[in-house]
């Protein structure tokens, strides 16, 4: 019985560590401008999702043409019959179908009740994903799309929203 109840204690135990780990290494990347940022921040954002951890401090980070929400190619399938054509020469420009820097294209963040205070999000992949209660002050979402994002409860005072592509709920 002392067995079981040790082991049971140092998985809680590694787990824990690891989440800190996780969220320590979102620290050491923040505020610093390149690629190989984004990649490591998007890979600490999977392993806390898939802890279950969805209040992640993304304030600051450089998140700019990330993919963090579903397959832009199945938001090309989805959406075309509602694409303006300005929307469409946006589209042919590569602006709504970007390569997916995760490698992981069916990637949908949770960010629940995140904080994304003045983080550079220009031209990021939002579609699908869970931002409801996140605090997005003056988040730059310039160009970003948010289709079918849950923003319910979201902060946006002061947010870049400019040529932001948003659409409701399914």
């Amino acid at each position: 019985m002392i067995v079981i109840f040790n082991k049971y204690a140092d998985k809680r135990r590694e787990r824990k560590l690891n989440i800190q780990r996780w969220q320590e290494e979102i620290d050491d990347y923040r505020g610093w401008n390149a690629d190989e940022a984004i990649f490591r921040i998007i890979g600490n954002i999977k392993r806390l999702n898939s802890h279950n951890i969805t209040k992640i401090n993304l304030s600051y980070c450089y998140l700019e043409n990330a993919c963090l929400g579903s397959n832009p190619q199945r938001f090309a399938d989805r959406a075309l019959g509602n694409l303006s054509p300005k929307d469409m020469g946006l589209m042919n420009q590569g602006y709504l179908v970007r390569s997916v820097a995760t490698g992981d294209e069916e990637f949908i963040a949770n960010l629940h009740g995140a904080i994304l205070i003045n983080t550079n999000l220009i031209k990021a992949n939002l579609m699908d994903v869970n931002l409801s209660d996140a605090n997005l002050y003056r988040a730059d979402l310039q160009e970003a799309c948010l289709h079918y994002a849950d923003l319910q409860g979201t902060n946006l005072r002061s947010a870049n929203l400019q040529c932001a592509f948003l659409q409701a709920q399914k």
